[in-house]
């Protein structure tokens, strides 16, 4: 993961991409929330970091039937067969009671509470025994990732999260037991059901853990999910009519497959941490298991209960023209520089509303590679902001680490090293002066953000200007 971050250190965005970004999501800072899923899906799929083994097929022993003896039953996989297809049992999978799966970890005990989070049952002895696995291609793929282009939630797009009985019921409709197939048995499954500014559902995002283990699931109903990117060299194998995409990543200890089946588009994404001998045989296990479940015919899975949400929220969306005209929201006024910034021409400011989530407007002045941007968030919802002790300069000022801070910056600071927040009686010119960081194409970058007594947070993100400038817009507001 270090390469990863010193990597990204050292990178930089073009105008035109940063102006795309900001247009497809205006967010403040990094946000801690008691559990809650404002806005995962998109977190969770730029999650999906992972890639495949050639053709990866589950072998007799690897599997620990549901009596729990270790006798795999029927599982085996055809060596000989370069498509990575192989047939299925006749037996119908899913109508068996549920079941041990996969001899991978313990039941760990990680359940967030009855109403949030589902924990897959335990086996029950003599449930039945393992079909046929076919075998799927799971290349690997980790120098291949390109960016999906058409990523945008659009505006007034809100989540839920989803409660046990709603998970359970995605796998097992009513009068129906959890499939043992999918090798779950032990997991705490939790997720969060994403939806139109009309109530529609877009996607539901889910995550299993099981000690070491843990994957994500997308579901969304008649397309595939949404993702940050595809894999150009992900290998396609053909199971039940079905073609399932599959991929892995030795380094990172992950495998993923994605397939439609049954009027629903599935991405799925297993990581084991412990690094061990057969964590990413686990993974690989994980992945091809769900694949062959899917592409049953008589596979149990469905959305159709989440289909619609059962409130929408209201929202609200505005886009300003110039500095005054943004001042006319009077809730947002108090937090707002008062002028425009000499030399910077470019404006551009928006407002987004959405009813228990965010109330934020955002102001932004460029010049060349230079901005301006105030980002104002009034109390809405459950947020809580994660506020940085101004007492201890090694968790904000950049002025003791050299690039890359993947490498300089101790573990304990990393997450508030790039933004932190301060509270109003801990401001000063000199916080602003320690928060200096060098730009490589000259002059200064400013960011962090102020948390106001009433809840409000102003964040600041300033580049090619003065730290006393950075101040004055601070200190005008601190008594608002």
């Amino acid at each position: 993961m270090n390469r990863y971050q010193i990597y990204m250190d050292r990178q930089s965005i073009s105008k035109t991409g940063h102006a795309r970004l900001m247009a497809l999501a205006r967010e403040g800072p990094v946000r801690r929330k008691p559990p809650s899923w404002k806005k995962p899906a998109a977190l969770a799929a730029c999650c999906l970091l992972c890639a495949g083994l050639g053709l990866w097929a589950i072998l007799p022993g690897t599997l620990t039937g549901p009596g729990g003896s270790g006798d795999p039953g029927s599982a085996s996989a055809p060596e000989s067969d370069p498509a990575g297809s192989a047939s299925v049992s006749e037996q119908n999978p899913t109508t068996d009671s549920s079941g041990q799966g996969l001899d991978i970890q313990s039941q760990s005990d990680i359940q967030d509470g009855a109403d949030s989070a589902f924990l897959v049952p335990a086996p029950a002895e003599g449930a039945g025994s393992w079909p046929t696995i076919p075998a799927v291609a799971l290349p690997d793929v980790s120098q291949s990732l390109q960016a999906d282009p058409n990523l945008s939630l659009g505006e007034g797009s809100f989540s839920t999260k989803l409660t046990a009985a709603q998970i359970s019921a995605i796998f097992a409709p009513e009068g129906t037991s959890f499939p043992w197939l999918l090798g779950w048995n032990g997991c705490s499954l939790s997720g969060s059901a994403l939806y139109d500014a009309g109530g529609n559902l877009i996607q539901v995002s889910l995550t299993g853990k099981r000690e070491t283990d843990t994957f994500s699931l997308e579901l969304a109903p008649g397309k595939m999910p949404f993702g940050c990117g595809r894999y150009t060299d992900a290998a396609v194998t053909e199971l039940q009519g079905v073609e399932v995409t599959g991929w892995s990543n030795r380094e990172l200890f992950c495998a993923g497959v994605e397939l439609m089946a049954h009027q629903v588009g599935a991405r799925f994404v297993a990581n084991t941490d412990s690094g061990g001998e057969n964590s990413l045989e686990n993974a690989c296990q994980l992945a091809v298991l769900f694949a062959s479940w899917m592409t049953y015919e008589d596979c149990p899975l469905t959305l159709d209960a989440l289909l619609r949400a059962d409130h929408v929220p209201a929202w609200r969306s505005a886009d300003f023209i110039s500095l005054a005209a943004a001042r006319q929201e009077s809730a947002f006024a108090p937090f707002l520089p008062t002028e425009d910034p000499a030399g910077y021409g470019d404006f551009s400011g928006h407002l987004t509303y959405q009813e228990g989530n965010e109330h934020t407007l955002t102001v932004r002045w460029s010049r060349g590679y230079d901005d301006v941007h105030v980002f104002v968030s009034l109390p809405e919802g459950d947020t809580i902001w994660e506020v940085t002790d101004a007492s201890n300069p090694a968790a904000y000022d950049l002025r003791l680490y050299e690039i890359p801070w993947a490498e300089t910056v101790p573990e304990a600071y990393q997450s508030s090293i790039g933004h932190p927040v301060f509270r109003t009686e801990d401001m000063s010119l000199a916080i602003v002066e320690a928060r200096a960081n060098p730009k490589d194409t000259g002059g200064l970058w400013f960011s962090f953000g102020v948390l106001h007594p009433d809840g409000t947070l102003v964040s600041y993100d300033c580049s090619g200007v003065t730290a006393e400038y950075v101040w004055s817009l601070v200190e005008a507001t601190l008594n608002a």
